[in-house]
């Protein structure tokens, strides 16, 4: 397939060339699409990167493909370019059908990417605005200048380039036809990024765990004053204080310091390229649990290019990888001389992943396709909502009835047991660096 000169053609959803003759899709569409069926709308093309996930990026051979289409001088650092792709916003909208689309936002980058302009933001935003019918998902993994841009909108501002632009001066936000979300592969990033993501101003806020790379707890984010955030379940639940023992303790859910937007969707994917970092499906079924425990919707994109397998061929298959929970990978899929290695069953078991899995098999958890979508939010109403740990004080000083964090001397009432796992509630006698470290680290139920 050719480009114009004028720029991409209808559909845009490149045809790359096999990497190898074991590369199961080579569809670009398939790999840097949401959950599939989406328009694709590249806005920007390029990224600087920066994240663990970034390792063996989807999109990178997209935007090399892209430039040397249109021109540009492709070498190892000119991934870190980013282009704010004019032609896109001006010409492109034009040619997507009347009928409403899924329509994902900059798939080959990132619209919040520091180097794109707050004005062409605004011009991407007012695209969204003149086209109501269609619904986009804004995908960033930088959180925090999206709730920074986003909050400037709904007060109002627009940047000065654009201020004397009639159309523009006329951008709302949010928008009901917008959906946000971040994108994480691990505990440490899915916590740096979803505290911004529902503190941002919206209707509809997802997250997407995709290359997961080790075991992510959605439910519960503890904050520095040992408050906890339930993303899933949209509340910030209270630190009490110490007893006498020296037990933590906290309020009980159902009477939550903070009540904040919740988590509308959650999708969950596995890993795609060279570098071998399957997943284990305990991973996924933990975060399953927790969506179907609070009702939200969840959707399995597969297992990437490895997917577990019951039938094994230890001696003849290259591919074989044995993933443990904790992460750990063994095999000869990862360069080891033998696939005879002892799988161990506590506290969870091994599992035998291989690239020669059967296709269909790929996006199944357990027998079973979980594709559900991201539900309507006719009526709702969007807040504005601070999470800083001085809002969080500043809550407990104007309210009487909110609690004040600090020691007790009487034995409180305990906090409902899955506000974290309690069995370990006796050990809590540690600096607040330590309770972090073993709060992310403790094993998933």
């Amino acid at each position: 397939m050719k480009l114009s000169d004028q720029g991409l053609p209808p559909g845009y959803n490149f045809i790359l060339p096999a990497v190898d003759e074991g590369a199961v899709r080579a569809d670009l569409s398939g790999t840097v699409s949401l959950v599939g069926g989406e328009l694709l709308w590249n806005v920007t093309v390029g990224c600087s990167g920066g994240s663990p996930a970034c390792a063996d990026c989807v999109a990178k051979p997209y935007w090399e493909r892209w430039s040397r289409s249109n021109g540009y001088y492709v070498d190892a650092d000119s991934w870190g370019n980013v282009i704010a792709y004019d032609y896109a916003v001006r010409v492109e909208p034009a040619r997507w059908p009347q009928q409403p689309q899924r329509i994902l936002v900059a798939p080959a980058g990132d619209l919040f990417n520091d180097k794109v302009p707050d004005a062409f933001i605004d011009r991407v935003l007012l695209v969204m605005q003149q086209h109501p019918q269609h619904t986009f998902y804004l995908l960033t993994k930088r959180a925090q200048r999206m709730k920074a841009y986003l909050a400037a909108r709904a007060r109002g501002v627009i940047a000065a380039e654009n201020r004397s632009d009639t159309a523009l001066r006329g951008l709302k936000w949010p928008l009901s036809n917008v959906c946000i979300g971040i994108s994480c592969e691990n505990q440490l990033t899915y916590m740096s990024r979803v505290r911004h993501l529902v503190e941002t101003p919206a209707l509809r806020r997802f997250v997407v765990v995709e290359p997961m790379l080790g075991p992510v707890r959605l439910d519960q984010v503890p904050l520095e004053t040992r408050d906890i955030l339930w993303p899933l379940k949209g509340i910030v639940q209270a630190y009490r204080g110490q007893d006498a023992q020296g037990r933590l303790h906290w309020e009980p859910l159902d009477q939550p310091l903070l009540e904040v937007p919740a988590i509308d969707w959650v999708v969950v994917g596995g890993y795609r390229g060279a570098a071998v970092r399957p997943m284990h499906p305990h991973w996924v079924r933990t975060i399953l649990r927790s969506c179907q425990r609070e009702n939200v919707p969840f959707f399995f994109k597969g297992w990437g290019d490895y997917a577990p397998t019951a039938v094994l061929d230890l001696s003849g298959d290259e591919t074989l990888v044995i993933v443990s929970h904790d992460g750990t990978l063994r095999g000869r899929g990862v360069g080891s001389s033998t696939n005879f290695l002892a799988v161990q069953t506590e506290p969870v078991p091994d599992v035998h992943m291989t690239r020669r899995s059967d296709g269909q098999m790929r996006d199944l958890l357990d027998g079973r396709r979980y594709r559900q979508m991201i539900r309507d939010v006719a009526g709702k109403r969007v807040r504005l909502v601070d999470c800083s740990d001085l809002a969080r004080m500043l809550h407990r000083l104007s309210n009487p009835q909110a609690t004040v964090s600090g020691p007790v001397t009487a034995t409180p009432a305990v906090a409902n047991d899955s506000a974290m796992d309690a069995s370990a509630s006796a050990e809590r006698q540690r600096p607040i660096a330590d309770w972090l470290r073993h709060t992310i680290g403790k094993p998933l139920r």
